[in-house]
Protein backbone atom coordinates (compact mmCIF):
# COMPACT_ATOMS: atom_id res chain seq x y z
CA UNK A 1 0.00 0.00 0.00
CA UNK A 2 1.33 2.91 -0.84
CA UNK A 3 1.52 6.22 1.52
CA UNK A 4 -0.84 8.05 -0.09
CA UNK A 5 -3.46 5.23 -0.05
CA UNK A 6 -3.22 4.63 3.73
CA UNK A 7 -4.56 8.07 4.72
CA UNK A 8 -7.27 8.01 2.24
CA UNK A 9 -10.76 9.43 3.78
CA UNK A 10 -13.96 8.87 1.70
CA UNK A 11 -15.48 11.36 -0.01
CA UNK A 12 -19.61 11.52 -1.18
CA UNK A 13 -19.08 9.49 -4.40
CA UNK A 14 -17.23 6.37 -2.80
CA UNK A 15 -18.92 3.63 -0.62
CA UNK A 16 -18.90 4.36 3.09
CA UNK A 17 -18.53 1.12 4.91
CA UNK A 18 -21.86 -0.09 6.68
CA UNK A 19 -22.18 -1.42 9.69
CA UNK A 20 -24.42 -4.28 10.32
CA UNK A 21 -26.78 -4.45 12.89
CA UNK A 22 -29.83 -6.88 13.49
CA UNK A 23 -32.76 -4.37 13.58
CA UNK A 24 -36.12 -5.72 15.48
CA UNK A 25 -38.98 -3.86 14.14
CA UNK A 26 -40.80 -4.47 16.91
CA UNK A 27 -39.09 -2.40 19.32
CA UNK A 28 -39.85 1.13 19.24
CA UNK A 29 -36.15 2.06 18.58
CA UNK A 30 -35.20 -0.07 15.66
CA UNK A 31 -38.54 1.40 14.28
CA UNK A 32 -37.80 4.79 13.81
CA UNK A 33 -33.76 3.85 12.76
CA UNK A 34 -32.69 5.52 9.53
CA UNK A 35 -31.67 2.66 6.67
CA UNK A 36 -30.04 4.90 4.35
CA UNK A 37 -26.96 6.66 4.16
CA UNK A 38 -28.77 9.15 2.20
CA UNK A 39 -30.67 10.88 4.79
CA UNK A 40 -30.95 14.63 4.07
CA UNK A 41 -31.64 15.11 7.52
CA UNK A 42 -27.90 14.41 8.69
CA UNK A 43 -26.22 17.05 6.97
CA UNK A 44 -26.54 20.61 7.10
CA UNK A 45 -28.12 23.60 4.90
CA UNK A 46 -25.22 24.71 3.71
CA UNK A 47 -23.73 21.07 2.51
CA UNK A 48 -27.02 20.57 0.16
CA UNK A 49 -26.71 23.83 -1.30
CA UNK A 50 -23.43 23.15 -2.78
CA UNK A 51 -24.10 19.84 -3.21
CA UNK A 52 -24.36 19.10 -6.98
CA UNK A 53 -27.90 17.32 -8.59
CA UNK A 54 -27.00 14.06 -9.24
CA UNK A 55 -25.83 13.57 -5.64
CA UNK A 56 -29.15 15.57 -4.41
CA UNK A 57 -30.73 13.27 -6.36
CA UNK A 58 -29.36 10.17 -4.67
CA UNK A 59 -31.24 11.82 -1.70
CA UNK A 60 -34.65 12.19 -2.52
CA UNK A 61 -34.79 8.62 -3.80
CA UNK A 62 -35.18 7.94 -0.67
CA UNK A 63 -37.98 9.88 0.26
CA UNK A 64 -41.67 9.98 -0.29
CA UNK A 65 -42.59 12.01 -3.67
CA UNK A 66 -44.71 14.97 -3.25
CA UNK A 67 -48.52 15.16 -3.06
CA UNK A 68 -48.58 15.84 -7.07
CA UNK A 69 -46.57 13.37 -7.93
CA UNK A 70 -48.65 10.95 -5.69
CA UNK A 71 -51.98 11.50 -7.38
CA UNK A 72 -50.76 11.86 -10.93
CA UNK A 73 -49.16 7.88 -10.00
CA UNK A 74 -52.70 7.22 -8.50
CA UNK A 75 -54.37 8.59 -11.68
CA UNK A 76 -52.23 6.86 -14.26
CA UNK A 77 -52.75 3.87 -12.70
CA UNK A 78 -56.60 3.99 -12.78
CA UNK A 79 -55.79 4.41 -16.58
CA UNK A 80 -53.80 1.52 -17.08
CA UNK A 81 -56.28 -0.77 -14.96
CA UNK A 82 -59.63 1.61 -16.63
CA UNK A 83 -57.30 0.62 -20.07
CA UNK A 84 -56.80 -2.92 -19.18
CA UNK A 85 -60.82 -3.42 -18.28
CA UNK A 86 -61.80 -1.98 -21.47
CA UNK A 87 -59.45 -4.32 -23.44
CA UNK A 88 -60.85 -7.61 -21.21
CA UNK A 89 -64.27 -6.22 -22.53
CA UNK A 90 -63.56 -6.00 -25.69
CA UNK A 91 -62.00 -9.48 -25.98
CA UNK A 92 -65.86 -11.10 -23.95
CA UNK A 93 -67.70 -9.04 -26.48
CA UNK A 94 -66.14 -10.78 -29.45
CA UNK A 95 -65.60 -14.23 -28.28
CA UNK A 96 -68.09 -14.04 -25.30
CA UNK A 97 -66.08 -16.26 -23.38
CA UNK A 98 -62.86 -15.84 -21.32
CA UNK A 99 -60.41 -16.74 -24.35
CA UNK A 100 -57.59 -19.02 -24.29
CA UNK A 101 -53.23 -18.02 -24.31
CA UNK A 102 -53.44 -18.64 -27.94
CA UNK A 103 -56.48 -16.29 -28.40
CA UNK A 104 -54.91 -13.72 -26.59
CA UNK A 105 -51.71 -13.29 -28.51
CA UNK A 106 -53.61 -13.38 -31.57
CA UNK A 107 -55.26 -10.51 -30.35
CA UNK A 108 -52.40 -8.83 -28.96
CA UNK A 109 -50.39 -9.52 -32.76
CA UNK A 110 -53.45 -7.90 -34.57
CA UNK A 111 -53.19 -4.98 -32.60
CA UNK A 112 -49.53 -4.41 -32.84
CA UNK A 113 -49.78 -4.68 -37.16
CA UNK A 114 -52.43 -2.15 -36.39
CA UNK A 115 -50.16 0.01 -34.50
CA UNK A 116 -47.24 -0.21 -36.70
CA UNK A 117 -49.47 0.14 -40.15
CA UNK A 118 -51.38 3.18 -38.36
CA UNK A 119 -47.70 4.28 -38.02
CA UNK A 120 -46.44 3.83 -41.32
CA UNK A 121 -48.92 5.74 -42.86
CA UNK A 122 -48.67 8.77 -40.44
CA UNK A 123 -44.84 8.58 -41.66
CA UNK A 124 -45.92 8.71 -45.05
CA UNK A 125 -48.04 11.23 -44.71
CA UNK A 126 -45.54 13.41 -43.01
CA UNK A 127 -43.39 12.54 -46.09
CA UNK A 128 -45.66 13.82 -48.59
CA UNK A 129 -46.06 16.76 -46.60
CA UNK A 130 -42.37 17.63 -46.81
CA UNK A 131 -42.42 16.97 -50.59
CA UNK A 132 -45.21 19.10 -51.11
CA UNK A 133 -43.62 22.32 -49.15
CA UNK A 134 -40.42 21.88 -50.91
CA UNK A 135 -42.51 21.81 -54.49
CA UNK A 136 -43.85 25.03 -53.37
CA UNK A 137 -40.90 26.58 -52.84
CA UNK A 138 -39.00 25.38 -56.15
CA UNK A 139 -41.74 26.42 -57.63
CA UNK A 140 -41.57 30.04 -55.64
CA UNK A 141 -37.93 30.00 -56.53
CA UNK A 142 -37.95 29.41 -60.18
CA UNK A 143 -40.49 32.06 -60.86
CA UNK A 144 -37.86 34.42 -58.94
CA UNK A 145 -35.05 33.22 -61.35
CA UNK A 146 -36.98 33.64 -64.32
CA UNK A 147 -37.67 37.30 -63.06
CA UNK A 148 -33.56 37.79 -62.96
CA UNK A 149 -32.24 40.60 -65.49
CA UNK A 150 -29.04 37.96 -66.80
CA UNK A 151 -28.31 34.42 -66.10
CA UNK A 152 -25.36 34.93 -63.70
CA UNK A 153 -27.67 36.49 -61.37
CA UNK A 154 -30.09 33.86 -61.87
CA UNK A 155 -27.19 31.25 -60.93
CA UNK A 156 -25.93 33.23 -57.71
CA UNK A 157 -29.78 33.21 -57.05
CA UNK A 158 -30.08 30.04 -57.29
CA UNK A 159 -27.07 29.01 -55.12
CA UNK A 160 -28.27 30.71 -52.57
CA UNK A 161 -31.69 29.79 -51.95
CA UNK A 162 -31.38 26.53 -53.16
CA UNK A 163 -32.79 24.07 -50.42
CA UNK A 164 -31.91 20.73 -51.71
CA UNK A 165 -28.10 20.61 -52.86
CA UNK A 166 -27.30 20.03 -55.96
CA UNK A 167 -26.07 15.91 -56.42
CA UNK A 168 -22.45 15.81 -57.81
CA UNK A 169 -21.48 13.38 -60.02
CA UNK A 170 -18.09 11.38 -59.76
CA UNK A 171 -17.70 10.43 -62.86
CA UNK A 172 -17.94 14.18 -64.36
CA UNK A 173 -14.81 14.78 -66.40
CA UNK A 174 -14.10 18.37 -66.95
CA UNK A 175 -10.73 19.53 -68.27
CA UNK A 176 -8.71 22.32 -66.37
CA UNK A 177 -9.67 24.64 -68.95
CA UNK A 178 -13.53 24.22 -68.63
CA UNK A 179 -12.74 24.49 -64.81
CA UNK A 180 -11.16 27.80 -64.54
CA UNK A 181 -13.09 29.37 -67.89
CA UNK A 182 -16.79 27.89 -65.40
CA UNK A 183 -14.88 29.74 -62.37
CA UNK A 184 -14.35 32.92 -64.31
CA UNK A 185 -17.65 33.40 -65.56
CA UNK A 186 -19.34 32.90 -61.92
CA UNK A 187 -16.71 35.54 -60.30
CA UNK A 188 -17.25 37.98 -62.39
CA UNK A 189 -19.85 40.15 -62.69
Amino acid sequence: MKWFEANKTFNDYQQIPRITKTIDLNSEDDRNVNFSLFNRQNISKSKWEKMDRNLQAKYYIYENPLPEIQNFIMNTNKRNHQYEHNIQEKIKSIYGTEPTANELQQIREKQRQESIEASQKANQRIKEQFLWQLDCRNGDLQHLLEGQQTALDAIRLKEYLLLKPIPVRSCLNISNKDKRRIGNLLSNR
